[in-house]
């Protein structure tokens, strides 16, 4: 006489999870590496993973502390879309962004993603704003009096060309 063996598969009590566990487990083992590295069993939301790299500034600025572009905007991943990260606040804060339009700061930080120091505005807009404050780094070496030919590849100490 043989003896039937049933297997019943021990599966992750997390809703949506037919992930195998160990027996003497409830979660299976992504569920509960997650439940000791955060103290909770589901993902972060992209906005909770933003506001986790971001410091308030005394003056007002939100600054995102983790990677940062070469030009020092933020950037991070969103629903699996690479994105600058004052854009993704803008979005959430405001709605959508319409193609050809620019997220500009009045703060002048591009690190800062605080939804009260972004605005919208077109690529004009923007080289305005930036000849006004006085941000265009050919402005400031005239200013400062030095003398360099562009065409000849000749440039003041500390600048050079971005492609």
């Amino acid at each position: 006489m043989k003896k039937e063996i049933t297997l019943e598969k021990a599966v992750c009590i997390v809703d949506g999870c037919n992930k195998n566990r160990k027996k003497k487990s409830k979660y299976c083992s992504m569920h509960r590496a997650r439940l000791i590295r955060t103290g909770r069993l589901d993902k972060k939301s992209s906005i909770e993973r933003l506001f986790d790299h971001i410091i308030k500034l005394s003056d007002g600025c939100w600054e995102y502390t983790a990677y940062k572009n070469k030009w020092g905007y933020g950037r991070s991943t969103y629903g699996g879309k690479k994105m600058l990260s004052h854009r993704f606040i803008y979005e959430y804060y405001f709605g959508e962004i319409a193609d050809g339009l620019l997220i500009c700061h009045h703060c002048d930080n591009p690190a800062c993603v605080n939804p009260e120091h972004l605005y919208l505005g077109t690529p004009k807009t923007n080289a305005r704003d930036m000849s006004i404050r006085n941000r265009c780094w050919l402005q400031r070496a005239k200013e400062q009096g030095l003398i360099f030919n562009l065409e000849g590849g000749i440039y003041p100490d500390g600048y050079k060309t971005v492609r």
